[in-house]
């Protein structure tokens, strides 16, 4: 019988019959490896038995990691936490090019920490500019004013190399830049005359009368008999506290200091060398003197618009202590120093000091890292007042004056 000739199939068929054979191999596998196929997957399943907590104390793998935890804490807060915070290092010469000798010398006593407070830097650096602009010699075919404020920029960045430019130093920068704006078409002799007399009346307006007006609001608050308690130093309180004294107030001061820079130190000789009557007390000591407090004055780095107290670290501990006993606690803080900033915690915005102004006896101990944070933020609910030239002000008028000082 002749075998019958089979008709080709078609594209849909070979398709059809392709996929029936790969499922008949695939059935056919499984059916081979149906045995072994349950212990693999309880192996890849995890065990509770099998497997120990390496969070258990008593592991290998805890000892391991307890281990490297203590070797690496102090590295990790400093590059994990407070990485983000740059240690500026120490100037010195030469003096860079296009860099006046008046801002250089200020750089290096900036950098060496022996100008402090952000009043007095912030006077100094104007004085700086200031002499820098009398020395100033303009380019050929350049208006002084345009080459100026490219000049006064390098001067800026190279301060910023020393320190972090204070709230005060910024503000200060921004009005300097508006004067010279203003002189755009004028001859060099006019735009350094107009300069000069004008940080001039910076100063006296900003720096000098605002601290006077604020020791004339301050001093009659301050009660006979009572006893203040203050930080470290801050110019307008030493100056408050020395016209009160002089005006006949008998009063008492604590001065509660802290490591490293000690600046109530010098604040402690200025009030002596009025004859006020001073007590002198590390941060350790606050607690057993607090109890004798009537009313508590602190200075001020800065005023955030959030009302938060930007001041040097140590202060927010004595805000709070004094405000858990209901002692008032005042501010006294000159208008150039309040910001627009919001700042909610001290570790996004801060400065570092040296290290080595600890003098740590670590000896051979790589493990332990000295580290030095310069301020500290004070909330709101620990200040009964802020005396201002603009008078007295509660936390919550910062932005309104910081409005009211940008439309005038």
């Amino acid at each position: 019988m002749d075998d019958v000739e089979q008709k080709p199939l078609s594209p849909a068929e070979l398709k059809k019959l392709k996929k029936a054979e790969k499922a008949a191999r695939r059935k056919e596998q499984k059916g081979e490896q149906g045995v072994s196929q349950a212990p693999q997957q309880n192996r890849h399943k995890p065990s509770n038995k099998a497997k120990p907590d390496s969070t258990k104390p008593g592991t290998t793998a805890h000892k391991k990691s307890a281990s490297t935890d203590t070797q690496s804490t102090s590295q990790y807060a400093l590059g994990t936490l407070l990485g983000h915070l740059e240690l500026r290092p120490r100037l010195g010469a030469p003096v860079p090019e296009d860099v006046n000798s008046a801002v250089f010398e200020l750089a290096v006593r900036m950098s060496a920490f022996q100008v402090l407070g952000s009043t007095e830097r912030c006077r100094q650096m104007l004085l700086a500019f200031q002499r820098m602009i009398r020395e100033y010699r303009t380019p050929p075919d350049t208006l002084m004013a345009r080459s100026l404020n490219t000049h006064l920029g390098k001067q800026i960045e190279y301060l910023k190399q020393a320190r972090p430019l204070s709230v005060s130093m910024g503000n200060a920068i921004r009005w300097l830049k508006q004067e010279i704006s203003k002189c755009l078409n004028d001859s060099e002799d006019v735009v350094k005359d107009n300069l000069v007399n004008a940080i001039e009346d910076f100063i006296r307006d900003k720096l000098d009368a605002a601290s006077q007006v604020i020791s004339q609001l301050a001093v009659p608050q301050i009660n006979d008999g009572a006893v203040i308690m203050t930080f470290a130093h801050s110019s307008v309180v030493s100056k408050v506290l020395r016209d009160a004294k002089r005006g006949g107030k008998d009063f008492r001061v604590i001065v509660v200091d802290s490591r490293p820079l000690l600046e109530g130190k010098k604040l402690l000789q200025e009030l002596q060398a009025a004859d006020i009557p001073c007590s002198y007390v590390f941060m350790t000591g606050l607690h057993y003197v607090l109890s004798e407090v009537t009313a508590v004055v602190l200075g001020a780095h800065a005023m955030f618009s959030n009302g938060m107290l930007y001041s040097r670290a140590g202060t927010a501990l004595v805000a709070q202590s004094a405000t858990d006993r209901n002692i008032p606690v005042l501010v006294y803080c000159e208008s150039i120093k309040f910001s627009d900033r919001v700042q909610l915690d001290a570790l996004t915005t801060n400065e570092l000091g040296r290290p080595e102004d600890m003098n740590l006896q670590i000896g051979a101990n790589t493990s332990v890292k000295a580290l030095h944070v310069l301020y500290d933020l004070t909330p709101p609910d620990c200040i009964r007042k802020i005396v201002t030239e603009l008078g007295n002000l509660p936390p919550s008028s910062v932005p309104v004056v910081i409005r009211e000082y940008r439309n005038s």
